[in-house]
C-alpha cells in the first residue's frame, strides 16, 4: 500500500466519506479501497446472513433489513461479489431505489416480485425497515402473500415470519 496521510487515513472511517455507503461501481480500486478492506470488521448478522445463503433454495426471497447507513448495501455487495454466492443468487442491493426515474421503489419492488419465480434462483434484498413496512402497506395486490409475511414479521415477537405457502421468504 502506498503512503498517504493519517488524516486521509482516517478519513474513510468518516460517516460523509463516499467510502461509508458502498454501491456497486467499476472504477479502478485504490489504496482507500485497500485500507477499507483491511479496516472492515465482518459483523455477526453477516456471518448468519451466509450460513442461512448457504442453504437457501430456489424461489427463496432473503431481506436483509435495518436503518439506513447501518451497512446493509456493504454486507450484499461483499456477498454480490463472493464467487460462492454470484452466480447463485439474484440481488437487489437497494430496495428504496427504483429501475427508471418516474419509478416509485414500490412499484420497483412490485416488478421485481413479478419476474421472480418459485424457480429462479433466491432474490436477496437490501431494505430498510420502513421501506419494509411500506411495502407491506402499499404493495401491489398480487404480493399480498410476501406482504402478509412481512407484516407478520413487523408484529411477531419472535422477529421470524410466518412461512409463505408457495414461497419461502426470510427477513434478517
Amino acid at each position: 500500500m502506498s503512503a498517504i496521510t493519517l488524516r486521509k487515513a482516517l478519513g474513510v472511517l468518516a460517516k460523509s466519506s463516499s467510502f461509508s455507503v458502498t454501491t456497486e461501481t467499476h472504477r479502478q480500486k485504490d489504496v482507500f479501497d485497500e485500507l477499507k478492506e483491511q479496516l472492515f470488521v465482518k459483523q455477526e448478522i453477516e456471518e448468519e446472513l451466509q450460513r442461512y445463503l448457504d442453504t437457501a433454495t430456489p424461489g427463496e426471497i432473503i431481506f436483509l433489513c435495518g436503518s439506513s447507513g447501518d451497512g446493509k448495501s456493504e454486507i450484499l455487495t461483499r456477498c454480490k461479489s463472493d464467487p460462492q454466492y454470484q452466480q447463485k443468487f439474484s440481488f437487489h442491493l437497494d430496495a428504496t431505489h427504483s429501475f427508471a426515474p418516474q419509478q416509485s421503489a414500490i412499484d420497483a419492488l412490485n416488478d421485481l416480485f413479478e419476474n421472480h419465480h418459485s424457480q429462479s434462483y433466491p432474490l436477496l434484498i437490501g431494505i430498510n425497515t420502513g421501506m419494509l413496512a411500506n411495502f407491506a402497506r402499499e404493495g401491489s395486490e398480487s404480493h399480498m402473500a410476501i406482504r402478509a409475511a412481512i407484516d407478520s414479521f413487523l408484529f411477531s415477537a419472535t422477529g421470524r415470519p410466518a412461512s409463505l405457502p408457495q414461497r419461502k421468504l426470510y427477513i434478517f
